[in-house]
């Protein structure tokens, strides 16, 4: 199994900060993105993951989750600490490096052609505009 930087120093940084990360836990990387799968048969009990509450990405203000949704409010503070702020590095280190995720919203018109007919097509579904389809690029 090849090991990716990003995620080992996501693992060390969140050993770093009080994280647990069992010896039994793989990240495997494959044509449907990333997963995280037991290296050996676990016992029932044992602890595989562990956070500490100060590593969890939540909303950053009350005022945020009083105003929008909480996915847009963790959308927000998501961007904030992109741009502003740095405590969670290397965990937006390996989101940068991960590629997109095949999903309809990104697909060309050929490829959302195949769902055509489907439940899988909301109605409206077109080709992703312009600006989504280059920063999918």
């Amino acid at each position: 199994m090849e090991h990716d930087a990003h995620v080992d120093a996501l693992i060390a940084w969140g050993r770093e900060c009080g994280a647990h990360w069992s010896p039994a836990l793989d990240v495997r990387t494959g044509a449907r993105g990333r997963g995280v799968f037991a290296s050996r048969p676990v016992k029932q009990g044992e602890l595989l993951c562990r956070l500490p509450d100060a590593l969890a990405i939540r909303p950053s203000s009350e005022q945020l989750t009083a105003t929008c949704s909480n996915l847009a409010a963790i959308a927000l503070t998501v961007v904030h600490e992109l741009h502003v702020a740095e405590p969670r590095k290397p965990y937006f280190d390996l989101l940068a490096a991960t590629p997109l995720p095949s999903v309809p919203l990104l697909w060309s018109e050929t490829e959302l052609q195949h769902l055509a007919g489907s439940s899988l097509l909301p109605s409206g579904l077109t080709a992703p505009t312009a600006a989504v389809a280059a920063a999918a690029a």
